[in-house]
């Protein structure tokens, strides 16, 4: 088992892919949110959002959006928030939501909000925003924002969690 290992490891090494090579620190970032360290915390989160981690995306559009650590900009945290939820980030995806059902740093489209609240229903997130913009849309939107929501997943190769059937 271990000649396994250690030959596995060779092949990983020389093909280079034994992890990726990401400048920003996850964990740091994470520690230094924790600690309320808000400043240092928005430049480690910064480096990962540049790289493309959806996460960090989504926690530098978090923190512009409620001023942590920086002067509080919805308009510039949501571009953050959209590059997170094209990536499948759940709670970007449910941000973007709101951002479009309320018209506060998106253009105001109740059909694009909605689509992004059933979105976020796939990713785990409450039903509850969804079935309340739905209270204000007619059949026609509502379908309108499922058909925008199957054209998104398509455009940006969203995946869809699966139940996995139990064997009788």
């Amino acid at each position: 088992m271990k000649n396994l290992w250690t030959a596995l490891l060779a092949i990983g090494l020389a093909f280079g892919v034994a992890a990726p090579a990401w400048a920003g620190d996850f964990v740091k970032a994470r520690a230094l949110y924790l600690d309320k360290d808000y400043e240092e915390s928005f430049k480690e989160w910064m480096i990962l959002a540049q790289e493309g981690d959806h996460r960090g995306q989504m926690f530098v559009g978090r923190m512009l959006m409620k001023g942590l650590g920086v002067q509080k900009n919805l308009n510039a945290a949501i571009p953050w928030f959209l590059k997170s939820a094209r990536q499948g980030n759940g709670y970007s995806i449910d941000q973007m939501g709101v951002a479009h059902v309320t018209g506060r740093g998106a253009p105001q489209d109740i059909v694009t909000g909605n689509m992004y609240f059933k979105l976020g229903n796939l990713r785990g997130f409450s039903v509850q925003n969804r079935l309340k913009t739905e209270e204000h849309m007619t059949r026609a939107q509502i379908l309108q924002s499922h058909i925008k929501m199957q054209q998104f997943i398509k455009k940006y190769n969203f995946s869809i969690p699966t139940l996995k059937k139990k064997k009788k």
